[in-house]
């Protein structure tokens, strides 16, 4: 996959596990966590690892999901810091992997 993750994706209430991971996919850490995370409501495991995602990681603007576990985002391009408010974002989040991220360049 290139580009963004599906749009064809955003359509399945019932998706758990989006993985993801050894792709070109070229998505923007905002674009993940302000659209695609709040379009699934029973996502628990965010899998992403080696792509080419870049950005900051925000707060997101609107997020019901309270299901998420498992977020692995290493081998991307994470600029600046975390949200301080990363445990009441996702109070069930047992796994956080950012290993391996390059600088983002942008």
């Amino acid at each position: 996959l290139e580009g963004g993750i599906p749009s064809r994706l955003l359509d399945s209430l019932t998706l758990q596990n989006l993985y993801l991971n050894d792709n070109r996919l070229s998505e923007t850490f905002e674009n993940i966590f302000n659209i695609t995370v709040p379009n699934l409501p029973e996502l628990v495991n965010i899998v992403l690892t080696n792509n080419a995602i870049r950005g900051a990681i925000p707060t997101p603007e609107k997020l019901d999901n309270n299901k998420i576990e498992r977020i692995e985002l290493g081998q991307n391009c994470i600029k600046g810091q975390l949200p301080d408010n990363l445990h009441f974002l996702f109070p069930k989040l047992k796994i956080l992997n950012l290993s391996k991220n390059k600088e983002d360049e942008e």
